[in-house]
């Protein structure tokens, strides 16, 4: 297993495709040495803010930084944080039941967990650029409640690389932002979801939004993770943005391929219930298959853009679909 290629996948888990602006701004103070590179991917690719740090000498090492957004009250303190740093390790454990050892830390913006990997088909191999030998995930939880997700990749566990890359990474400092442009409202276990302007609506079921993590971070994204596993995320848009699901998928295909190094594999497309969708298969590592839904559909001036996706053995999409049908898409209560 490349630890490169599944660090970054994990940047994507609940893969966000819509553009974003270029993000100029620094959100870190760099040790000596090192020096902020473009990503892989594209960032409109990933769809939420990523950096991404590497020293400027021949060390083959890296720092990968994701604003995931704010916790709302379900990432909100040291226990949840670490609940939700299990599941970011999760693609580097040998079985579902493997504890990995979490390492707790505190900096003057917030705490942080994490736990190194060792890829153990690299062991007494010589070092080689890009192919990193210790991946090492982590969750922060900031002050403001904004959560961030990180992977510092190296040759080593410790050491003065790792110590340059975490401690750049405890310098981090992210100011409050403004509440999501995107709405919610309960009524009875659902969850109803609208944007501004917009003259449709998403009902979440109450299975998938009783879910213990929920994180929105810019005006029309959403993401729920159910108890089974299954990751719902997705976007509110005008409907003039959808250009066919079809012409969107190649697009997004092409960027995450050249950004992870992961084919996407038994593609089909099907009409779900009125959605058009695309299923398809990534694989992470040995025994670690990703099953993915890509659905979208329109209402009135409205674009429902959905991602569900699940790690399970090849070919078991039937739970992704049943929760796709599980969502309705009804006229807002303001028009």
């Amino acid at each position: 297993m490349k630890f490169a290629a599944v660090g970054i996948l994990l940047l994507a888990l609940s893969w966000p495709g819509h553009a974003q602006a270029k993000d100029n701004s620094e959100i870190v103070s760099l040790a000596p040495g090192w020096q902020r590179v473009e990503v892989d991917a594209p960032p409109g690719s990933l769809g939420l803010p990523t950096f991404r740090y590497i020293p400027d000498d021949h060390r083959n090492a890296s720092l990968l930084i994701t604003i995931l957004g704010r916790g709302d009250g379900k990432v909100a303190d040291r226990a949840a944080l670490r609940e939700f740093h299990l599941f970011l390790c999760r693609p580097y454990l040998t079985s579902p039941n493997e504890k990995p050892h979490q390492i707790d830390f505190n900096f003057p913006n917030g705490i942080g967990v994490y736990t190194s990997f060792e890829d153990p088909s690299l062991i007494g191999k010589p070092d080689r650029t890009g192919d990193y030998k210790v991946a090492t995930p982590i969750a922060l939880l900031l002050q403001n409640q904004i959560v961030i997700q990180a992977t510092i990749f190296t040759d080593e566990k410790s050491g003065p690389t790792f110590d340059e890359a975490l401690n750049t990474l405890k310098t981090i400092d992210l100011p409050s932002t403004p509440s999501s442009g995107l709405a919610e409202r309960r009524e009875g276990d659902k969850a109803i979801l609208s944007m501004p302007n917009l003259d449709a609506e998403l009902v979440i079921p109450g299975a998938i939004a009783e879910s213990p993590i929920k994180l929105n971070r810019d005006t029309s994204y959403f993401s729920f993770t159910t108890k089974g596993g299954v990751i719902l995320s997705g976007w509110l848009e005008p409907v003039a943005k959808y250009k066919g699901l079809r012409a969107m998928w190649s697009e997004e295909k092409k960027s995450m391929q050249a950004g992870t190094g992961i084919k996407c594999e038994n593609e089909k497309f099907e009409v779900i219930d009125g959605w058009e969708t695309v299923a398809y298969s990534m694989t992470l590592a040995k025994n670690s298959v990703q099953q993915n839904l890509r659905a979208s559909r329109t209402y009135g001036k409205t674009w429902v853009d959905v991602h569900l996706s699940i790690t399970a053995e090849s070919g078991q999409t039937m739970p992704l679909k049943n929760l796709l049908r599980s969502l309705e898409i009804i006229s807002s209560r303001r028009q």
